[in-house]
């Protein structure tokens, strides 16, 4: 909202005027309290000029709203918009505590649809606000611009939330809301609903922004973001777009970099990122003696698996001297690679001799886990890489009747290793883990221990599960995708399964007794997780959407007849 300084000191200082004789007239009569429950009533627009959906308006200097009961004029600071903007602005003037007049400080445009728009942080004198911004339209011409885009924004509830609606877009050469406000706009509603009307027919560029500053555009690092699965179009064919949904989320535009270097002892190095990392499929690392120029050959290399900013490095016996070395393939969680991709840096070699014990730190599932699902992975943790050929001499998983559970290995991490049974577990079963300490080597060929590692833990009973059957409709345009459905406990945003709709049908058996929510979402990029776009470079976020009813799932029993539908 636009209003000059003297305007709004005039305004302020009026309101304290008022309230200064009401106080006076407080001291002055002694009333009853006032009887009957608090008023939580959010404040209401009775009556406009002009009227909603007027056309042919033409002259306009002003307009004016009346309300039903009085409203706190500070609260109106940055909750009153025009859209189109008007450049020179507007400025408030109130006539008691209910009506408000906008005296418009430039004419209209001619055959032009205006929106007046009041913000949810309007209020009334106890604080209560608006559920939904009030929303005025009206045109100068014949006519009035009818497109509406709609959807919904997730999550916590965000302060300063809009949504941009930039027309004309056609494409990411273009991303206007790092610099200029957008022409439409609106605020979501209090479960995150929104509605931008009175929209001309174009090409949109939508976005939710948690607009910190007021400045109408969005500022990475500061401002929180919600990029759209797509391009929306608004035309003759359809008015009405699609529903489009956001999650917003904080951009880190910042690539990772190096702060520091430590030498642990004589076979390991620890790099320390400014941020999380994850190595490429062709990272690598290659250190010189400086003097001799002679390699130190590298053994392993591998994120820190607990702590996500460092990069580890294992190395034949170092000496006292200077190293050159050079790491790449690093880069954060968005693949943002550190600057000029490669990392350069010395260190001086430690002779410190290497007195770790080799431990086994974290196994899944725990020893004596019960209820354990039947698709489940096992996975360890070692404090030492392990050599993958011991590791697979020394594990067995064993049934009931001690019979090998038969499957492969992910080794992808000699941290985390992790045991994938060739066939889902059998119901209410106990199973075991043996490991061979003895046989169990380091990459240095050190063993775990001496002795043999027995664990157990037991999968569920049929008995106490159920499973859902339903249909999916998808439209033409996301067929060629994976499409995931995954089930949520209800109330929280943990995943508990998920499953690939295949022909537009999915089953989701082995579920808890329980309400569930289900999320469905096109997975673009097929890595099986949802993702929320970014600016830099511009991707769009996977389209996804919440299933809106809640269902029930009962032991021993089929969920059957769930029908969704994308909308």
């Amino acid at each position: 909202m636009q209003i000059p300084g003297k305007h709004l000191r005039r305004l302020l200082f009026l309101w304290g005027w008022v309230l200064g004789l009401m106080g006076i007239a407080g001291c002055a009569y002694k009333v009853a309290p006032g009887g009957g429950p608090e008023d939580k009533s959010p404040p209401e627009v009775v009556f406009s000029f002009p009227q909603p959906d007027s056309t042919g308006v033409q002259d306009l200097s002003t307009i004016e709203l009346r309300f039903n009961e009085a409203v706190n004029p500070a609260s109106f600071l940055d909750q009153v918009w025009i859209i189109p903007r008007i450049e020179e602005g507007f400025t408030l003037q109130w006539k008691g505590g209910k009506r408000l007049r906008i005296h418009l400080l430039e004419p209209l445009k001619e055959d032009q649809t205006y929106v007046l728009i009041l913000g949810t942080g309007v209020q009334d004198l106890r604080g209560n606000g608006l559920k939904e911004p009030f929303v005025l339209a009206f045109s100068t011409g014949s006519r009035i611009d009818r497109g509406i885009i709609r959807g919904r924004v997730y999550g916590r509830r965000a302060r300063n939330a809009f949504i941009f609606a930039y027309p004309d877009w056609w494409g990411p050469d273009s991303l206007p809301f790092f610099s200029r406000q957008a022409p439409y706009f609106t605020q979501p509603g209090e479960k995150g609903n929104f509605e931008l009307r009175y929209l001309k027919h174009s090409s949109y560029l939508v976005v939710a922004v948690e607009d910190q500053d007021g400045d109408g555009k969005y500022s990475p690092m500061r401002d929180r973001i919600g990029f759209p699965p797509f391009r929306v179009v608004v035309d003759s064919v359809r008015p009405a777009a699609p529903p489009i949904y956001f999650y917003f989320i904080r951009e880190d535009t910042l690539a990772p970099r190096m702060l520091r270097v430590d030498t642990l002892h004589r076979r390991l190095l620890k790099l320390i990122f400014s941020k999380s990392i994850v190595l490429e499929k062709n990272a690598g690392a290659r250190i010189i003696d400086s003097l001799s120029g002679k390699p130190l050959s590298l053994r392993y290399m591998d994120r820190n698996p607990q702590q996500s900013r460092e990069l580890l490095l294992y190395t034949d016996p170092q000496q006292a001297r200077i190293y050159r070395a050079e790491v790449w393939g690093v880069q954060d969680s968005l693949g943002r690679r550190v600057e000029g991709d490669t990392v350069f840096f010395r260190f001086r070699g430690s002779v410190q001799g290497d007195t770790t014990t080799p431990r086994i730190l974290k196994r899944v599932p725990r020893d004596g886990e019960q209820q354990v699902p039947y698709r489940t992975s096992i996975q360890l943790l070692f404090n030492l890489p392990v050599d993958t050929f011991s590791l697979r001499q020394a594990f067995r998983l064993l049934d009931e009747d001690s019979v090998p559970v038969a499957g492969t290995w992910d080794c992808s991490s000699w941290l985390v290793p992790r045991f994938h049974p060739e066939k889902q577990l059998k119901k209410n079963t106990r199973y075991t883990i043996r490991l061979d300490l003895h046989a169990l080597r380091t990459i240095f060929g050190r063993a775990f221990g001496d002795s043999l590692q027995v664990g157990s833990f037991r999968t569920w009973d049929w008995a106490d599960l159920g499973e859902i059957e339903g249909t999916l409709d998808m439209p033409d345009s996301l067929m060629p995708y994976p499409v995931w459905i995954e089930v949520h406990p209800l109330n929280r945003e943990s995943v508990l399964d998920q499953v690939m709709a295949r022909e537009g049908r999915f089953f989701i058996p082995f579920l808890p007794d329980g309400r569930y929510r289900l999320r469905v979402f096109v997975d673009r990029n097929r890595n099986r997780r949802l993702d929320l776009g970014g600016s830099r470079p511009f991707r769009f976020a996977e389209p996804f959407f919440w299933v809106p009813d809640t269902i029930q799932v009962r032991k021993r029993w089929t969920t059957q007849g769930i029908e969704v539908r994308w909308r």
